[in-house]
């Protein structure tokens, strides 16, 4: 169970090491990221305390180098302050992101100041934030004499710490709540330092609730109730087991919640690695088998791992150069569709022709639901809602149903036209690639559900990262990423964004024009296919490999 809630991707980002000196540990092998570093750092980082007679100048530098240890709750770095502030600094309230170019200005004997590039921010609950660009900061230090020896008497609350270090010891862990129905868990990254207090933040995290865009109108919930609290301030963990006493406000919980409480504990805790299982406790009582509960029954279902395509040998999945025919879809796609997306467990499909957007079903005729003109590819969400939008009326957006009826769906920006839309397979979440006056704009935002689980408006949103160029499409490379496709100057250039992470590129592909990409479960699963119907699939994260030809459509699963 564990290996399935790890993250899915192969590491990209590279460990370079510093300065600072670094001391390998052991431990499992894991499932890593391309674009998550995963909890399979062997860096730890242990920094010199403070030296006798140093200068007010060298015991700031000293602090903030301390800030990269952060065993036992920072001790190291409470090293440099005085008795009576190691009280009231509270090294996880923030972390900010700077680069190695720092200056220190001493205003007098007992004050500096320190001014620096910051280029992200990581908050007490583990939420990232990535400038636009890099912002000049300057932040006041204050200093007193105890025993003869400088030490810091005031400081920001918060930590400081180098890109370069952040990026060795800081580690992403999806907490996870559930979409409103409570039949699937939904992931929400955050980013906290390997540590032994790592379990306690991810707990306490989740108790805090979802990040603001991603819980704004309910579009993911939690089943804890509301004030629900640890008895004490930690989550220890013993012999691979994580022990988690609530306060007695768990108590008002039914047997029901009781449950779903210990299925986003085990999928959010299982990220650590030291964590092999999770026991509930009230006030030191244990919560008994009401606790126990399957979490893979609230995973979202992972999509066939091969291509499905529509090529000139037929429709189907790709094995290889052969074509495997999925019952009833065969006859049920039309021919003539130029994109085509797959709803979750195959029930249903839709496509995209000169017709319009049409839904198809294995055994049954192929109905069109949406005949307005100049349509973009649609999508299906988990409740098998068809999205489907004008490319030049972003805000006519619209969610079908089998059935044909269909809502608008009001959207948070106005833009000149819409490229291409991606629903999560989770049905929480939805990437669209649009364009306003400042140009290509890429979000990914909640979905807000009315009555029956229709979608009725797109709530908060973040706003990522888009290579140069022309847009041309964007997809889900798995629960927590999402790719982007431009073209520029001949070549295609894609970016791999983390929901709530860092952003990477990914090898361009220069071998002709791309035409469209479609993930799948993991990184690897990435394709991409050519106008000429070349199809690739990304490999080792470095170079398009060619996986087949004469494919005419890439299609989507959901």
């Amino acid at each position: 169970m564990k290996r399935m809630l790890s993250l899915s991707l192969t590491a990209l980002l590279t460990v370079v090491l510093t300065s600072c000196a670094g001391i390998p540990t052991s431990s499992p092998v894991k499932p890593g990221s391309a674009l998550v570093a995963t909890d399979t750092s062997s860096i730890e980082f242990f920094p010199a305390g403070p030296i006798a007679d140093a200068t007010q100048e060298q015991i700031l530098r000293g602090f903030l180098e301390a800030a990269s240890g952060p065993q036992n709750d920072y001790a190291v770095a409470k090293q440099f302050l005085t008795p009576e502030f190691q009280t009231k600094w509270d090294p996880n309230a923030s972390v900010s992101v700077d680069s190695s170019e720092r200056t220190i200005t001493m205003a007098s004997n007992n004050t500096a100041t320190l001014s620096s590039s910051v280029s992200a921010t990581i908050d007490s609950t583990g939420q990232y934030a990535e400038f636009v660009a890099p912002t000049e900061r300057t932040a006041t230090y204050a200093f007193a004499l105890v025993n003869g020896q400088w030490r810091l008497s005031s400081a920001p609350q918060g930590i400081i710490l180098e890109r370069s270090i952040v990026d060795l010891i800081y580690r992403t862990y999806p907490i996870y709540f559930f979409a409103p129905n409570f039949q699937v868990l939904v992931p929400d990254m955050r980013w906290f330092a390997k540590a032994s207090s790592t379990t306690t933040r991810i707990t306490k995290a989740l108790l805090a609730g979802p990040a603001p865009w991603l819980g704004s109108g309910n579009a993911v919930v939690t089943a804890f109730p509301v004030n629900t609290g640890l008895v004490a301030n930690s989550v220890p963990v013993i012999k691979d087991v994580a022990t988690v006493d609530f306060t007695s406000v768990v108590t008002s919980a039914d047997p029901l919640a009781t449950v779903r409480m210990k299925q986003q504990l085990t999928a959010s805790l299982l990220g650590v690695n030291s964590v092999a299982s999770v026991d509930l406790y009230v006030e030191g009582v244990p919560l008994g088998q009401s606790a126990q509960a399957s979490v893979d029954s609230v995973m979202p279902v992972p999509v066939d791992n091969r291509a499905f395509v529509i090529s000139e040998r037929g429709v189907g999945y790709l094995d290889g150069d052969f074509v495997s025919a999925a019952p009833g879809y065969s006859t049920s796609i039309p021919g003539n569709a130029f994109a085509l997306t797959l709803g979750s467990a195959i029930r249903y499909s839709a496509t995209l022709s000169v017709e319009g957007v049409s839904l198809a079903r294995p055994g049954a005729a192929t109905s069109v639901i949406d005949a307005r003109p100049g349509l973009i590819a649609p999508s299906i969400d988990r409740l098998n809602f068809v999205w489907s939008v004008p490319r030049a009326a972003p805000g006519e957006l619209l969610a079908i149903t089998p059935e044909g009826a269909s809502t608008k769906i009001a959207v948070p920006f106005v833009a000149t036209q819409v490229t291409a839309l991606d629903v999560s397979h989770d049905g929480t979440r939805v990437a669209v690639l649009y364009s306003d006056s400042s140009g290509p704009t890429l979000i990914v935002a909640s979905v807000i559900r009315g009555e029956n689980g229709v979608p009725v408006r797109l709530g908060g949103s973040l706003s990522l990262p888009v290579p140069p160029g022309a847009p041309v499409d964007v997809a889900w490379i798995d629960s927590t990423s999402v790719a982007v496709l431009n073209t520029s100057a001949g070549s295609s250039i894609l970016y791999g964004n983390v929901i709530g992470g860092r952003s990477q590129g990914l090898p361009s592909f220069v071998s002709g024009t791309a035409a469209s990409i479609a993930g799948g479960n993991n990184i690897n699963q990435l394709r991409l296919l050519s106008s000429d119907g070349r199809l690739f699939s990304l490999r080792s994260l470095t170079s398009w490999s060619l996986a087949s030809s004469g494919i005419k459509v890439l299609g989507v699963q959901q």
